[in-house]
Formats: C-alpha cells, sequence, structure tokens
C-alpha cells in the first residue's frame, strides 16, 4: 500500500482521533517477529487507555503497519495473514513509516502516536527522526523510564522527603 496512506486514513470514519498506537509487529513482548499477528498489541494498549484514562473509544486507532516478517514459520505459512516477504529494512522501511507519520498528522494534527513493540534499531532512530516533529512517543523506550520516575516520585512522596 505504498503511496496509499493518505487514502487508507481519510477511509477511517472517524473525525477525531485522539491516541494511535502503532507497531510493525516486529519485537511483540519479548516473542519476537510476529508479523502481523503483532496487532494485539495495539489493540490492547489502547484498551487500557480506555478502561483506565478514560479516553473514547471512539477516539482510538489501532494500526499495523505490515512492512514483512523474518520470521521464517510466518513466512512459511500460507495461512498467515500478512505479507509474505523479509521486512523492509534501511530507506524503504523509513519511507513506508514517514508516509504513514505525514497521513495521519494531516488528517488528525492533535493526534499523540504511540509507537509499541518496533525492534530497538527503529525503536530509537524513529523517536529521533519524530520527537521534534509530531507529537509522539515510544513507550518501550520512554514509558519504561516514566514508570520508573513515577515509582521514585512515589516512594519520595511517601516519605516526605524532597527529591535531593
Amino acid at each position: 500500500d505504498r503511496g496509499e496512506m493518505m487514502s487508507m486514513v481519510y477511509n477511517w470514519p472517524a473525525d477525531q482521533v485522539d491516541v494511535i498506537v502503532v507497531t510493525d509487529g516486529s519485537r511483540i513482548l519479548g516473542l519476537g517477529d510476529l508479523g502481523v499477528h503483532g496487532i494485539g498489541i495495539a489493540i490492547g494498549k489502547l484498551d487500557l487507555y480506555v478502561a483506565a484514562a478514560g479516553i473514547n473509544p471512539q477516539r482510538v486507532l489501532p494500526v499495523m503497519i505490515d512492512v514483512g516478517t523474518n520470521n521464517e514459520k510466518l513466512l512459511k505459512d500460507p495461512l498467515y495473514l500478512g505479507l509474505q516477504q523479509n521486512r523492509l529494512d534501511g530507506d524503504e522501511y523509513l519511507a513506508i513509516i514517514d508516509e504513514f507519520m505525514e497521513a495521519v498528522f494531516t488528517r488528525w494534527p492533535h493526534v499523540i502516536v504511540q509507537f509499541e513493540d518496533f525492534q530497538s534499531k527503529w525503536a530509537f532512530k524513529l523517536l529521533q527522526r519524530y520527537r521534534n516533529t509530531y507529537r509522539m512517543f515510544n513507550d518501550d523506550v520512554q514509558g519504561t523510564a516514566g514508570v520508573a520516575i513515577a515509582g521514585l516520585l512515589g516512594a519520595v512522596r511517601a516519605q516526605g522527603r524532597p527529591m535531593i
């Protein structure tokens, strides 16, 4: 679907989307490359936003960007629903993600995009690439640190001591 991201985004019926969780299925929960089978993680994260944060379920969008898989078992499975080709890499990969980001922020300029379960080599690169241009974060990189800091702040507050 290269070159079609904008039309695909405009096919989504919601005029307002507040949060998108996007994955490429390359590093799912320590299970590795699940390809399109990784969509469940994006859905699950959005379920948490809806249940715990009160986000309107009609204003969230789970996204799986299918760029292939390097999982040999999936590549040989005739019932696998994703692209049965090795993962895109390099500039081809970046071009797909760039196209996606441009499309969603054109349609929904105030959306927050959460990158979820991308391979480390892409997680850091994409965070650096988009962090000053788009409202986005990478849960695996920044979310873990945020939870650690929240725990530290909570412990300090419970003791009634200053952070220093």
